[in-house]
């Protein structure tokens, strides 16, 4: 089959002093990249189904969903109820 599902996280790393979280080019690879996504950004992309806890994004990098030890939530699944959005109605005019 090979189809995966993409979805759409929001970024809300619930540490003291976080304020996002680095790329992996693998998992438990960190890439200190400039660009990576803040607290309340949202990233697109699917859970691997042979590595728990591990989403790889479009971008092709990679994100942990929680904590090493699983007590801090990294990502939080958005809810695709709640799309599309108003303005996203308005732009292509219904509504």
């Amino acid at each position: 089959s090979g189809v995966v599902t993409m979805k759409k996280w929001l970024v809300d790393v619930r540490c003291e002093g976080c304020k996002g979280l680095f790329y992996r080019s693998a998992p438990g690879v960190i890439v200190p990249d400039a660009d990576w996504p803040r607290n309340g950004d949202v990233v697109v992309g699917y859970e691997i189904p042979n590595v728990p806890g591990w989403i790889r994004l479009q971008n092709g990098y990679y994100l942990p969903m929680f904590s090493e030890n699983g007590k801090i939530p990294f990502l939080h699944k958005v809810s695709t109820r709640t799309q599309p959005n108003n303005a996203e109605m308005k732009r292509i005019g219904s509504g």
